[in-house]
């Protein structure tokens, strides 16, 4: 229902408005013509001379530039808001421009004196106010006038007071077109209600058409698209017309009909309500992104003007676009910028420069030291493709790499990073080799001093040269880096370790805590590639884990494996699968047991210590003919890695942790593509990320397991590859998620002769 236009109130009588005549003004016959009259104007009516007081004259110094600058000179003051001049324009020329003006800025003129007011706010004005409304549509979108309104109510509505159109309240909140009133939020809540409020439905009323068809509805900024508000006076009314009808009609199929009609009526006044208010909230957008862009037009201005001044002053553009300047509020206005206002900022101004030139060198200095940094990361990832990859793992991070001190003097000068930087961290590097490997064998003899002497001790056989030391195009003599003996019989899987190294003042124990309160296990030399988040802050510290040592030596007995001599490398090319008969899953007919990798059997048997038996044991002869065909046969355990991930739980093989073991491919990787960043959460990538957060371009992001297969394929023609023997992880990154195997049948086993661990 259309809203109705204001009531019209009686006014107090006007005197008119007509130019009085000049008959009295005496005029200079001869600068007077016979054949000619000056044309009338509103300044020639009588009005008091305005007393004026000579000020004495100040001097004005420009403490700015130089005389001979050629920055913009600027006004005195701003431009008064006098109507002396405009007074003074024939009464003709004086109406076409107010056609071409905006119309909050003629009602700003009529408001201006009792002149305007009676030129303006006449009835005989009507043509200047629509000329002026139909320019300002079709030019900057003002809404235009409904039907039943006059061009003065409209504008007082769009442009006048923001003050509520119910209770006179000032408001910030904008015209609801399709109700026409500009309403606070006391009013909305008292006046309007949703189409689904329970005043809304009524007994008599259609269910099945949308009341917002039927009279005028909108929808409230920051509400749902589908959710309408409706006027609920408009809604009662509905509803008293509906019980007319009902006691108007008696018989049902007769009220049916009416009602049919009165919705169809009511909607068809209804429509062109809700048509122009499309109208007026499309315009109203199109104004408001006009009056943005005219005022940054200013604010540009207000910039350019400040900033021609500092620059003349010895400041550099970069000083002036830092944010502590660029966005003060004396700089950030579309206010006209005057020689006094000047004179008042400048020294505030200028000191803002200074502390931005302060924090823009300041911050050069740490962009240089980055690009320096990177530099190293760039070198040192050359520098690894002469390290073989069993000892790889073990070098130390680029965080590490740049407090060696010959590496430390390469980048120590305050300089940009050149390519004689990159010569000079090159060769740092290869000078530091010594420096590498004590780095190794040191780590290793704390391990060796913390192992307890119970543990067994390693036999294994020479260590073979690296197939990418034979394979590498750079030849085996440029092999800077391999594993010694020595610390390759570190890597038994029989040696269980966690970081040592303590938090100060804080609740975790080690620098590796899980959420579960316990620590992560290391076997082998994975304790050595660790990357501790406290590498900085204690000397090595490798706590021994003897349960989790427990556990290994039980499972190592299910697969008749010798603990002196299997390493942590042999089982992950082995890849054993077990059994959690403890772990029974799905109904009864098709139950299922949970299988289990070597770690995962590791982490089980430990969690059932202290029992005689656990619930892992080896496969049967019957799940081991299903398991080759159903598991190895179809692509292995990582055929089955997810696409999509919890977010908590990225396994390994998603990573960019996985190298080659024929070349150095995967150091030449493209670092260029993003990566998909994860959850602070997520254990598996919290635990890359510690490793390459700090450098983006660090040597360490290599390939995906899924990279480096197809690179197998496609470079070296190995379509069935192993870990371990053509392909590698990065050991500083832990394996603690990593892709699991599936389920195997329950009732395979049934009958025969079953291990436990």
């Amino acid at each position: 229902m259309a809203a109705s236009a204001p009531a019209t109130r009686t006014q107090p009588r006007r005197k008119s408005a007509r130019i009085k005549s000049t008959h009295n003004n005496k005029v200079d016959d001869s600068n007077s013509s016979a054949g000619t009259q000056k044309p009338l104007s509103i300044s020639e009516r009588s009005r008091k001379k305005p007393k004026v007081v000579e000020a004495p004259p100040r001097e004005i110094v420009d403490l700015t530039v130089d005389d001979d600058s050629e920055v913009e000179e600027l006004p005195t003051r701003a431009p008064r808001g006098s109507l002396r001049k405009l007074l003074d324009i024939p009464l003709d020329v004086l109406l076409e421009i107010f056609t071409h003006v905006m119309p909050d800025d003629l009602l700003n003129v009529a408001r201006t004196n009792k002149s305007f007011a009676a030129l303006l706010l006449s009835r005989r004005s009507i043509s200047i106010w629509r000329a002026t409304l139909d320019t300002a549509y079709l030019n900057a979108g003002y809404p235009p006038t409904p039907e039943g309104w006059t061009e003065l109510a409209w504008v007082q509505l769009v442009s006048g007071s923001r003050a509520c159109s119910l209770c006179g309240k000032r408001t910030t909140f904008d015209v609801l077109w399709a109700f026409r009133k500009r309403l606070c939020k006391a009013c909305r809540d008292n006046h309007i209600v949703y189409h689904g409020d329970r005043r809304v439905e009524h007994i008599l009323r259609d269910a099945d058409k949308d009341i917002g068809t039927i009279i005028p509805s909108c929808r409230l900024p920051g509400s749902r698209a589908a959710v309408k508000y409706l006027w609920i006076q408009d809604v009662l009314a509905y509803h008293r017309g509906l019980e007319k009808l009902s006691r108007e009609c008696q018989d049902r199929a007769l009220f049916l009909l009416k009602r049919e009609e009165l919705d169809t009526q009511m909607a068809n006044r209804t429509q062109p309500i809700l048509d122009h208010a499309r109208l007026c909230e499309e315009g109203a957008v199109r104004l408001k992104e006009g009056q943005v862009a005219d005022k940054e037009k200013l604010t540009i201005q207000r910039v350019t003007l400040i900033y021609e001044r500092l620059l003349a002053l010895g400041f550099e553009a970069a000083d002036l676009e830092e944010p502590l300047i660029r966005h003060h509020k004396d700089v950030d206005n579309p206010r006209l910028l005057t020689k006094a206002v000047w004179d008042r900022l400048k020294p505030t101004l200028v000191e803002l420069a200074k502390q931005s030139r302060k924090i823009r060198l300041e911050r050069e200095v740490v962009e240089r030291r980055t690009a320096r940094m990177k530099a190293v990361a760039t070198e040192y990832r050359t520098f690894l493709t002469r390290v073989a990859p069993s000892a790889v793992s073990l070098m130390p991070t680029v965080d590490e790499v740049l407090h060696f001190p010959q590496v430390c003097a390469a980048i120590a000068k305050d300089k940009d990073a050149t390519d004689e930087l990159h010569k000079t961290v090159a060769k740092a590097l290869d000078a530091s080799l010594p420096d590498f490997f004590q780095y190794i064998t040191t780590r290793a003899d704390v391990l060796r001093n913390n192992m307890p002497d119970l543990w067994p001790v390693a036999q294994i056989s020479e260590c073979v040269p690296s197939k990418a030391a034979s394979s590498s195009s750079s030849g085996p003599s440029l092999l800077a880096l391999d594993l010694p003996s020595s610390i390759a019989e570190l890597d038994l899987v029989a040696y269980t370790f966690a970081c040592g190294r303590a938090k100060q003042a804080t609740s975790n124990k080690y620098c590796d805590v899980q959420h579960d309160g316990k620590p992560e296990v290391h076997y082998g030399l994975d304790i050595l590639a660790h990357a501790c988040a406290l590498s900085g802050l204690a000397e090595d510290n490798f706590k021994p884990l003897p349960a989790y040592h427990r556990a290994v030596l039980r499972i190592l007995k299910l697969l008749e494996l010798d603990p002196v001599s299997t390493t942590v490398t042999m089982l992950d090319t082995l890849d054993p699968a077990f059994v959690d008969s403890s772990s029974l899953r799905g109904l009864t007919d098709s139950q299922l047991y949970k299988l289990l990798t070597w770690r995962e059997a590791v982490e089980r048997v430990k969690h059932c210590e202290g029992r005689k038996t656990s619930g892992v044991r080896s496969l049967t002869v019957s799940e081991r003919q299903w398991f080759n065909t159903k598991v190895i046969g179809e692509g292995g355990r990582l055929s089955t890695i997810p696409l999509e991930v919890d977010w908590w739980a990225t396994p390994i093989e998603r990573l960019p942790v996985w190298g080659c073991c024929h070349c150095f491919a995967h150091l030449n990787s493209d670092m260029n593509e993003p990566l998909e960043r994860r959850s602070q959460y997520d254990d598996g990538w919290r635990c890359y990320d510690k490793l390459c957060g700090s450098h983006p371009d660090d040597p360490w992001r290599w390939f995906t397991l899924s990279q480096v297969r197809a690179h197998l394929i496609e470079f070296h023609k190995i379509d069935v590859h192993r870990d371990g023997q053509d392909y590698f992880s990065n050991r500083h990154v832990s394996r603690r998620k990593y892709t699991s195997f599936s389920c195997i049948p329950a009732n395979l086993g049934v009958g025969e002769p079953l291990q436990f661990a």
